[in-house]
């Protein structure tokens, strides 16, 4: 995902999460969710910004464990949105009428895709799945400001989220600074 104030590189599954987020102008965290258990690993700019905003102290460079009930690693945990993975999409009819299927078009990457889109009080969602095969979500563009510009790929590929190797501290207690970058 990337968006003005973020960038994301994630494997999901319904249970799993791997990857690192990009705050812009921030710095990086590296996270791991497996079940209920989530590890953050913040680099020395988050952990200097998240002091700096009045929030919890946390080391840098230290693998931190968590579940997602704890105020940070649930907050944190949060960007990997396993929760809405697999789950189906349940547009009302009112809201499939205001749909449009577009033309197939080629994506940036060469992919074959069907743009469906929506238009309402100025702003526009696309849509583009898969046009050949297994009709995957592929990419979403959006101009809302609720929504983020998405990439879809490896479908299938298994996360193999595993607990990170070396030196584990539990969280420190209190939660995330007060930001919209959670």
């Amino acid at each position: 995902m990337t968006r003005e104030d973020a960038q994301t590189n994630l494997l999901l599954s319904a249970t799993e999460c791997s990857g690192t987020i990009d705050i812009t102008g921030q710095g990086t965290i590296a996270i791991i969710m497996k079940g209920r258990d989530v590890w953050a690993k913040p680099d020395s700019a988050i952990a200097a910004w998240a002091s700096e905003q009045g929030g919890v102290t946390i080391p840098a460079r230290t693998w931190l464990h968590g579940t997602p009930d704890h105020p940070l690693m649930g907050r944190l945990a949060s960007w990997c949105h396993t929760d809405k993975v697999g789950e189906p999409d349940k547009a009302g009819a009112k809201l499939a009428a205001q749909l449009r299927k577009g033309d197939v078009t080629t994506l940036d990457d060469g992919r074959q895709a069907v743009p469906v889109s929506i238009e309402a009080d100025g702003n526009k969602v696309t849509w583009y799945v898969a046009a050949t095969g297994t009709p995957f979500y592929l990419r979403q563009d959006a101009t809302r400001g609720d929504m983020e510009d998405l990439a879809y790929s490896d479908f299938g590929a298994p996360v193999n989220a595993k607990p990170p190797e070396g030196t584990v501290a539990e969280a420190p207690a209190g939660s995330w600074p007060n930001s919209e970058l959670y």
